[in-house]
């Protein structure tokens, strides 16, 4: 299984904040299902004030180009949901050219 971390922040609005939070209270089950079906085993994102934390556990042959793709095409719902959660996101100012809204994190200490 691999482990991946990433951090995006929301925009600064208080009700883009809690659509966020709500959304994802209730997150779309074609969204969920397309995840999945990506290799996609287990994912949590963590908020404190705007800035989000998101931990994506997936297969070992998880390649995140081609499962990026795939998640994208499975239906338009997928691209209004997707569309809908980056309208509500910016990037972190520690995000690095090429890195989409959510910037990977490095790993520095395993217990």
């Amino acid at each position: 299984m691999k482990e991946c971390a990433f951090t995006c922040q929301l925009r600064d609005d208080p009700e883009i904040i809690r659509l966020y939070d709500e959304y994802h209270s209730n997150a779309w089950p074609e969204v969920l299902e397309s995840l999945c079906a990506t290799g996609v085993l287990a994912a949590r994102i963590y908020r404190i004030g705007r800035r989000l934390f998101m931990i994506v556990q997936t297969a070992d042959d998880y390649d995140s180009v081609a499962a990026k793709e795939k998640h994208w095409n499975a239906s338009p719902r997928i691209q209004e949901w997707e569309e809908l959660m980056a309208s509500f996101q910016e990037r972190v100012p520690e995000a690095q050219p090429g890195d989409g809204k959510w910037a990977p994190m490095t790993c520095v200490f395993e217990m």
